[in-house]
């Protein structure tokens, strides 16, 4: 047995790429990262291309949330406040 690295303090998951995301109790794990981790952006339909806060930094004011929990094969919508 080898001695920990570390402990988790909190679990955040973060539905739309570049907004305020979500404090979880638990979540799952896969070799993709957390289950539901970025599953949404926003795309910037005059330049045809996803927006980051980099380009556009008024994401930051936005804190996104799933409706239901993720998992299985479908992506369930997100609330935006």
């Amino acid at each position: 047995m080898t001695d920990p690295v570390g402990a988790v303090k909190e679990l955040w998951r973060y539905p739309v790429k570049s907004m305020v995301g979500e404090s979880i109790a638990r979540t799952g794990l896969t070799a993709q990262g957390v289950t539901g981790d970025r599953q949404w952006a926003v795309r910037d339909e005059t330049r045809g291309e996803i927006t980051v806060v980099r380009k556009n930094p008024r994401l930051l004011q936005c804190a996104a949330r799933y409706a239901a929990a993720p998992g299985g094969d479908g992506i369930p919508r997100v609330i935006i406040t």
